[in-house]
């Protein structure tokens, strides 16, 4: 559906008012009753919060630390701290993109969308590790922008981040994609009649994708803490990483 200003029919007509009210009743009876989303949120939370918890608890509990130097608590604080700003920027940076993604892809008419779409979600046949390298060889201390002398470096955490922000955003984009194209349009026209584009966007649209926004977010977090190709190749050091080598080591 196209949010065009120009597809709105001006409201003063009496049988658009009374669609406009129809309208507003609807939505405001979904704003009354969240408790489906908080169910799914729920469901959501139960179903990838509990492997998450139970991985990082294991670490926590695992025997001896896999390098001398700081104190052991010190050290699983401080991977901790890395599992979590990992997760929480790729959340931050994949979650957002891929949900404007989506919007656009679904819910535009923008000229070869479909093409759009495919060069999108493709990426999601490729293992992340080669991702991975694709990136550090465009943005790597030895890639094309050492060679040009440019400033750009994909290092660390900030790096690691990146990557996994990429690598995530087709997930978004098919998450939220789906979630968008289940919302009512019915709903969304009387919404448009009532109140406008905007409007219907960020209080129709949005709001009935949430389930959908909040499965990619936790699909996501686990996505990124679970994974150690891409900190390996960039030596940030994370829960993930420390539990392989535990169990590697000692059984």
């Amino acid at each position: 559906m196209n949010f065009s200003e120009n597809s709105v029919t001006p409201l003063s007509h009496p049988g658009i008012e009374r669609v406009g009210g129809a309208g507003e009743r609807r939505a405001a009876a979904w704003l009354a009753a969240p408790s489906a989303t908080a169910l799914r949120a729920l469901v959501l939370g139960v179903l990838v919060g509990w492997p998450i918890t139970a991985v990082l608890g294991e670490a926590w509990r695992s025997r001896g630390a896999s390098e001398p130097g700081p104190s052991l608590v010190a050290q699983r604080a401080a991977l901790g701290l890395n599992t979590v700003a990992l997760a929480l920027g790729v959340v931050g940076i994949a979650v957002p993109a891929g949900t404007g993604l989506a919007m656009i892809l679904f819910r535009t008419d923008l000229p070869a969308r479909r093409l759009l779409a495919l060069a999108v979600l493709l990426p999601m046949l490729l293992p992340i590790d080669i991702q991975a390298t694709a990136w550090l060889a465009a943005l790597g201390r030895r890639g094309w922008t050492g060679s040009l002398g440019l400033p750009i470096e994909l290092a660390g955490l900030a790096g690691a981040t990146w990557v996994h922000a990429m690598a995530a955003l087709p997930w978004v984009v098919a998450l939220v994609g789906a979630a968008v194209r289940s919302v009512e349009g019915e709903l969304e026209e009387e919404c448009l009649l009532a109140a406008g584009p905007r409007a219907t966007l960020w209080h129709v649209t949005l709001r009935r994708s949430l389930a959908g926004i909040a499965a990619a977010a936790l699909l996501v977090a686990a996505l990124s803490a679970g994974e150690m190709a891409v900190t390996d190749l960039l030596q940030v050091r994370t829960y993930a990483e420390t539990v392989y080598t535990d169990f590697a080591v000692f059984g």
